[in-house]
């Protein structure tokens, strides 16, 4: 079935504002998790210890997929209370994880293999001990790379809907998740790709140099905000995959 684009849309913007009570008591936790992974990349200044990166990034997936696998549960199964952290709760959120971490070196590689073969018709020999004057390619090679994402993105939006399947708990299982997704590839690289971009965007427009703490308070809780919206958007796009076909209806009499 084709998803119903600009309904997920706005729908995820209508969800969240009329069950604001409901997401905020679901995902208090969560929610502060990626607030204090934040703040320790923006304002502790981890970023710049090489030896912390790393663990800030694996600890930020853990707290993002805990609140994303808040909102799907609370979107997708009618009265549950959110992600608890029991044992099936960390073996869920476990699954989640590696599948994240899984997807973004899945990304990160099929963009690498898109950009080389991209530039290879452009490349030439250089003979040794002769060096390569820069050209206007180098110029340009940033938006061989944005080129590149948006290309890799396809596949892995044909695969986001084991994102929510895993929250449910209806397992890992990437041959559905594809088979789910048929004929919608595009669209879920505009829910999953295109929509936390451009809000990630306006997000970084409010932001200034020299932000006061209440300034930089507000944005993070923004930022978190738009979060939630997004992992709505995927959980109201994986419901519309997984309805059933209407019946078909009986030729007139």
């Amino acid at each position: 079935m084709a998803l119903p684009l600009r309904r997920i849309v706005f729908g995820a913007f209508v969800l969240s504002w009329r069950h604001r009570a409901e997401l905020a008591r679901v995902t208090g936790l969560p929610v502060l998790a990626v607030i204090a992974c934040t703040l320790l990349w923006n304002v502790a200044g981890i970023s710049q210890i090489n030896s912390a990166v790393w663990t800030l990034h694996f600890v930020y997936s853990i707290a993002f997929s805990w609140l994303a696998i808040s909102v799907h549960r609370l979107v997708l199964l009618d009265g549950e209370t959110g992600a608890r952290l029991d044992a099936p709760g960390l073996k869920r959120l476990g699954l989640f994880v590696g599948t994240l971490i899984g997807a973004t070196l899945l990304f990160t590689a099929l963009t690498l293999v898109i950009v080389n073969l991209s530039l290879l018709p452009f490349s030439r020999y250089v003979p040794a001990g002769e060096t390569e004057s820069p050209s206007r390619l180098l110029e340009w090679g940033q938006w061989f790379v944005y080129g590149a994402a948006v290309l890799a993105s396809w596949p892995l939006a044909r695969l986001c809907p084991l994102l929510p399947a895993i929250a449910v708990d209806r397992g890992f299982d990437p041959i559905t998740a594809w088979r789910l997704s048929r004929g919608n590839g595009w669209k879920l690289v505009i829910i999953v790709g295109v929509l936390p971009c451009a809000l990630k965007w306006i997000v970084a427009l409010l932001a200034r140099d020299g932000a006061t703490t209440a300034e930089f308070g507000v944005l993070l809780v923004l930022t978190s905000v738009i979060t939630v919206i997004q992992v709505a958007a995927l959980s109201l796009a994986y419901w519309e995959l997984t309805q059933p076909a209407p019946p078909p209806t009986a030729p007139p009499a």
